[in-house]
């Protein structure tokens, strides 16, 4: 399906990372929430213009900003290519990716088991390979000289980081809290990479969390209020 070329185009808010491509210095425009896959590789001088697309500059004005600021033309069909390109890659903010994003949106919502989003990429996915994996930072892990008992342990703050990374920091972390003895509830905050629309956010619907090493569940009574006590 053909999509007509917005005359004036909103870009989303999106990362760009540096890369190099065929020995040349470029910059990769993605999204950062993930919502579309890939990337838009530019030249520096066409990621000047990725700041006028702000749903206020026309193709014209800024065809005309570059030609002041570089000093030369930006000739109508590249532009036209690139803001195709955004707009293939669902980086600009119109009705295309609005009606995109709620399709996934109700997806989500009516998905009964979410699904790991990293099992196979920062963590193996099968879950025998999974629990021995866990185990060894676990057992590798380190019981500081703590000025309390265990079974006094109330929380326990973990640096977030990925696991390939930070195993270790896991594996003494979750190694205190087996010795702190049986718990019945884990109460499980996390951050989020990206500013939320509000100071919290919590998920209100009754999906399964199927843990890819096997078992855990979690108690949707508590959950739920606490989905309706942070807003």
């Amino acid at each position: 399906m053909t999509h007509s070329l917005p005359q004036y185009p909103k870009l989303r808010p999106v990362e760009v990372t540096p890369i190099v491509r065929n020995g040349r210095k470029v910059l990769a425009v993605h999204d950062p929430t993930r919502l579309s896959e890939g990337a838009v590789v530019v030249t520096k001088d066409l990621a000047y213009v990725l700041q006028l697309m702000d749903g206020q500059h026309s193709l014209l004005d800024i065809r005309a900003a570059y030609l002041r600021t570089f000093g030369t033309f930006l000739f109508e069909e590249q532009l036209a290519n690139l803001v195709r390109a955004l707009d293939e890659h669902l980086l600009l903010d119109n009705e295309r990716f609005a009606a995109y994003r709620q399709c996934v949106e109700a997806e989500f919502r009516n998905a009964p088991v979410r699904e790991s989003a990293h099992a196979g990429q920062s963590y193996p996915a099968q879950p025998a390979e999974l629990r021995q994996l866990l185990q060894g930072y676990c057992e590798a892990g380190i019981l500081a000289d703590l000025p309390f008992a265990p079974e006094m342990l109330k929380g326990c703050v973990v640096p977030h980081i990925d696991l390939r990374a930070g195993g270790p920091s896991y594996g003494s972390a979750y190694r205190l809290l087996a010795a702190a003895g049986p718990i019945d509830l884990f109460v499980v905050l996390g951050t989020c990479h990206l500013p939320p629309a509000s100071p919290s956010a919590v998920c209100r619907h009754k999906q399964r969390f199927p843990h890819p090493a096997g078992g855990g569940s979690y108690g949707w009574r508590v959950y739920a209020r606490a989905g309706v006590s942070v807003g």
